[in-house]
């Protein structure tokens, strides 16, 4: 119940209107919905500072600033505006998806990393209204804390593989 409450509260300080003008989830959107200026929009544009490692014409792949292991914590972000994992419907999407995990495995491959957790934030609990892929390297020596926040296949984080099985079955619902 306290986990519930914590998120709440979370999800409300992160999400303010002023001026016709909400604020939710780094990103802006005016009071018709439509996205006015989006953090990972600007990262993957150049227009804000970011650790990036890798990008081509569809992806960015930056190091997040909270990282879940010490071995290493990337995010692998489309340069179009999705908002979320639960926006993704279709078998182009799960494609989507498995190239996103291609590129996360690609990049740590080159780094000589190969365990790798790949996982998403399902809203409410996700913290950037941009979709994004978890990379996290060496997963088995997270913090308890980080471990606790990217459980696989509890309701507020689901596993790249789980995403994709579902959205290939025509059940999106995650």
């Amino acid at each position: 119940m306290l986990k519930h409450l914590y998120f709440i509260v979370i999800i409300i300080t992160m999400s303010i209107a002023t001026k016709g003008i909400v604020l939710q989830k780094g990103v802006k959107y005016d009071n018709n919905g439509k996205i006015i200026d989006c953090l990972f929009c600007n990262i993957t544009c150049r227009k804000e500072p970011a650790n990036i490692v890798y990008e081509n014409d569809e992806f960015t792949v930056f190091k997040t600033i909270a990282p879940a292991s010490i071995y290493g914590h990337l995010l692998v972000t489309p340069k179009s505006h999705i908002k979320n994992v639960e926006s993704l419907v279709s078998i182009e999407d799960a494609n989507l998806i498995e190239r996103m995990v291609a590129i996360g495995k690609s990049t740590y491959q080159n780094l000589g990393i190969d365990d790798i957790q790949y996982s998403f934030h399902i809203p409410p609990y996700n913290s950037i209204d941009h979709l994004h892929l978890h990379c996290i390297a060496k997963p088995k020596e997270m913090t308890f804390f980080s471990m606790m926040k990217y459980y696989q296949g509890s309701f507020w984080c689901k596993s790249a593989e789980e995403v994709i099985t579902n959205l290939k079955s025509s059940n999106s619902k995650l």
